[in-house]
């Protein structure tokens, strides 16, 4: 009882380990583990169960702190602090701190409880910011396109969802890419042409030097160049509002479309319609000549 109670005011006496205002990482807790970790579909998530009071959560921390900024934008970072959510701890089965998860970008139902949820993974490599960017970027989804000489014009006529393409000399997808991909997945299809599988396609586009992604409108439209930073954060917000604008013309020619089919087409009812409910005439007879008088010879006796 005595050493649980020195260890409950230690705990309270401990500083907070992260200053969560400036720093890259997510604080978690029982009000918002579920509505910002569980729901999120869109990134894969690493989490550190953690207690202020725990010395190697202390040493840890810098590293923590510095591979989530390492990786801000490709891969979000929360921590939960042991001491002010017990229902995420109990929850998580947490039995030692620091305690690392990642979490896919997945959602499945718990078949007990109903709740959705998501396949965790435990981390038990070395406490470093370097292994577990590793780790992390090891686990991320791609749903980026590989596009060669060959596969460019299926790619270009794949569905109506608007395109990217990076053109790169790298032979394994960057994490960015696939983090973007799995963020735009469904809603964007992105490609990637690497150097030496599709030259021919490169020249076509104009590419003189890599990296090079190139946003492809649809249509007749001609590829736009993407001329700022390779940085997550600022290629997903570029891709999203070029999204937003394409999908906005595309819907801008479909309106266009309808409203004239459906003018056309009601002024053609319209027509018929009139030309059914007028009264039909006959056709006005000709107007009858008067009979010739026969020609009679004047004698000159009449004058």
């Amino acid at each position: 009882m005595r050493a649980a109670a020195l260890l409950v005011g230690f705990a309270a006496a401990a500083d907070p380990l992260y200053d969560f205002g400036q720093s890259s990482l997510v604080k978690l807790g029982d009000d918002n583990f579920a509505t910002d970790m569980t729901k999120d579909t869109k990134h894969v998530w690493v989490v550190e169960y953690y207690a202020d009071w725990c010395g190697h959560c202390k040493n840890f921390a810098k590293g923590y702190e510095k591979a989530a900024t390492n990786l801000k934008g490709i891969v979000k970072f929360g921590a939960v602090n042991a001491d002010e959510a017990r229902s995420v701890m109990q929850m998580a089965g947490v039995q030692s701190f620091p305690t690392i998860k990642l979490y896919e970008a997945e959602t499945t139902r718990n078949p007990y409880t109903g709740k959705m949820m998501k396949t965790a993974i435990d981390y038990n490599g070395p406490r470093n910011a370097r292994a577990l960017v590793e780790f992390a970027t090891s686990k991320l989804p791609s749903f980026v396109t590989p596009v060669t000489d060959k596969s460019a014009t299926a790619f270009k006529a794949n569905g109506t969802l608007p395109r990217a393409l990076l053109f790169t000399s790298k032979s394994e997808t960057a994490p960015m890419f696939k983090a973007i991909s799995l963020k735009l997945q469904g809603r964007m299809l992105l490609g990637e042409a690497r150097e030496k599988e599709a030259p021919e396609l490169a020249t076509e586009m104009g590419v003189a030097s890599y990296p090079a992604l190139l946003v492809l409108p649809g249509g007749e439209a001609a590829p736009v160049v993407y001329d700022g930073e390779l940085k997550p954060e600022a290629v997903t917000l570029t891709l999203t509002l070029t999204r937003t604008l394409t999908l906005t013309l595309t819907l801008a020619r479909k309106l266009t479309l309808t409203l004239t089919v459906t003018v056309t087409v009601t002024l053609t009812l319209r027509w018929r319609a009139s030309s059914r409910a007028s009264p039909r005439r006959s056709p006005p007879r000709p107007a009858r000549r008067p009979a010739a008088r026969p020609w009679r010879a004047r004698s000159w006796r009449s004058r």
